[in-house]
């Protein structure tokens, strides 16, 4: 989970935004978007920072995020 992947590997490591990105996920399938949009954000962070703006891992938390504001919308 987030905790084990926040202890084993820090806040700036691809393992801790895969782990907060599925449970964005996870609350997104359950249409708990308010839950799910600061996953997504903190990903979203994590990728920004390690692998830049263009990179297929930081898009894919950009269109989470997105899917995930607009079911807030609903």
């Amino acid at each position: 989970g987030v905790a084990l992947a926040l202890k084993n590997y820090g806040p700036s490591h691809p393992e801790y935004a895969t782990s907060v990105n599925n449970l964005g996920t996870a609350f997104f399938k359950m249409k708990r978007f308010d839950e799910a949009v600061p996953r997504f954000e903190e990903a979203l962070a994590v990728c920004r920072r390690l692998f830049g703006d263009k990179h297929p891992r930081t898009i894919d938390c950009i269109l989470s995020l997105q899917d995930a504001r607009e079911g807030l919308k609903d």
